[in-house]
């Protein structure tokens, strides 16, 4: 019986799950498999880990390779992003999607830096742009925000946080 309703809680929790609902987790204060970051506290809330983007200041990529490289179960990208300044840059979401032996091919969106502490960003797959021959949403082989190139340039005062970043769904499903 114990056992029972141990499964029965972690079942309602999601515990043992990277997914919580139909949302794919890919980032929330546990994994460490991305470049450029490393796990610290969270500016406002210190018992909260987040992903700090060391280099954003200089021109850097924050980068992950996803092992579930099938987004097309999800209709959006979403995390939270905390910037020290409303500095007015601009950085780059790029979502690689290349075919085999092949480089170059991605979906794209740019944000503008027009806020200060956290926000929460959702950008529906929809509103990507597409460069080049891309695969499509069910191959995406690398994520990465850059502060650096596509006209974005840093700011070198730039401290940039992000948390619990996540595939979600939404009305329409990715093509």
């Amino acid at each position: 019986m114990k056992r029972i309703n141990a499964l029965i809680v972690m079942t309602i929790l999601g515990v043992g799950s990277i997914a919580l609902g139909d949302d794919k987790i890919l980032f929330d204060g546990k994994q460490a498999a991305w470049y450029s970051a490393e796990i610290k506290a969270d500016p406002e809330n210190a018992d909260n880990k987040v992903l700090f983007w060391f280099g954003a200041n200089k021109g850097g990529q924050l980068t992950m390779v996803p092992l579930d490289k099938d987004w097309s179960k999800s209709t959006s990208l979403c995390f939270k992003m905390y910037t020290n300044d409303v500095d007015g840059h601009e950085i780059m979401i790029a979502c690689d999607s290349n075919p085999e032996g092949t480089q170059g091919n991605y979906y794209f969106k740019k944000i503008k830096i027009d806020w200060k502490g956290w926000k929460v960003i959702t950008i529906p797959f929809a509103e990507f742009g597409v460069s080049r021959n891309v695969m499509g949403w069910s191959c995406i082989t690398r994520f990465s925000i850059c502060s650096n190139g596509w006209g974005c340039v840093p700011n070198p005062n730039a401290e940039y946080y992000i948390d619990d970043v996540k595939l979600v769904d939404g009305v329409e499903k990715a093509k």
